[in-house]
């Protein structure tokens, strides 16, 4: 069972450069108080505020040009880039993940023949009323078929003769060793 506590929408805050402040109580009322600040954080990120917007641009590229080797279009990388970079800074405010391709909706919106980005505004206002009113009931959702919904809808990124050839691939590159 997938179990989601304390479900709310987040307020909209400016960033905090500075120092974080958490307090965390135990179960016999004491309360403690301490600090992380952003040294400590660059310190333990370490080299993933460097990987991670890698890994997301490439992501979201390769998940463009997919698409676009389906519909036979192009994909401009630095509009894709500056999107991605507006839509990050836009999810800062409200404490946000970083935002990449989501290979499930867009196979899921490309079955449906979806041919704007408003499925994007209708999507987001049935996540925000599922959220705030139906939070109660993800409780009895099994982790089985959230897992299932993914693996369905993204089957239609892989087409089985680019398989075969990775596959033909990984077994020369294997007998090369």
């Amino acid at each position: 069972m997938t179990m989601i506590q304390d479900v709310s929408l987040p307020f909209p805050t400016v960033p905090s450069f500075g120092g974080f402040f958490y307090n965390y109580t135990e179960i016999d009322g004491a309360t403690f108080e301490y600090e992380v600040t952003t040294s400590a954080i660059f310190s333990a990120i370490g080299t993933g505020f460097i990987v991670v917007p890698i890994v997301n641009y490439l992501e979201v590229i390769s998940l463009g040009k997919a698409f676009a080797k389906k519909e036979r279009y192009t994909v401009d990388p630095t509009q894709e880039f500056i999107a991605l970079g507006i839509s990050n800074i836009g999810n800062s405010f409200f404490q946000s993940f970083p935002v990449s391709a989501g290979m499930s909706r867009s196979s899921v919106n490309y079955s449906a023949n979806v041919a704007s980005q408003i499925s994007g505004w209708f999507a987001a206002t049935i996540v925000l009323v599922a959220t705030a009113f139906l939070s109660d009931l993800f409780v009895y959702v099994p982790s089985a078929a959230l897992g299932a919904v993914i693996i369905v809808s993204a089957a239609n990124l892989f087409s089985w003769v680019d398989i075969k050839v990775f596959r033909n691939v990984f077994i020369r590159v294997k007998n090369l060793k």
